[in-house]
């Protein structure tokens, strides 16, 4: 079940120009995605390529990354639930298949 306006704003704790991007959208769009058939075409290739990735096995990686892209993800991560490293991992991941179809 879709949330309301009212419900969106409290689970999130939206400040005003979120309550207004969120308004704009809603008004806008109704609810319903505006994604173009080439966007979507682009999407569904990159799921598969990313489906091709992440049958690969997990190993362990001792990286350095900018304390303040972690400091921002492990801040999102906690505001609407999920674990950073997946976070980290995901965009690794998508990046990983963009990078790869660059490469064919």
């Amino acid at each position: 079940m879709m949330q309301s306006f009212d419900e969106h704003v409290k689970k999130f704790n939206l400040d005003d120009e979120e309550r207004e991007l969120l308004a704009d959208y809603e008004a806008n769009h109704q609810g319903k995605p505006q994604i173009t058939k080439k966007r979507k075409k682009e999407l569904a290739a990159l799921a598969g390529a990313t489906f091709k990735i992440r049958a690969s096995a997990k190993k362990p990686y001792t990286i350095r990354l900018h304390s303040g892209a972690v400091d921002v993800i492990k801040t999102f991560a906690n505001r609407f639930g999920g674990h950073y490293q997946t976070l980290v991992d995901d965009a690794v991941v998508e990046l990983a298949a963009k990078l790869n179809a660059e490469l064919a």
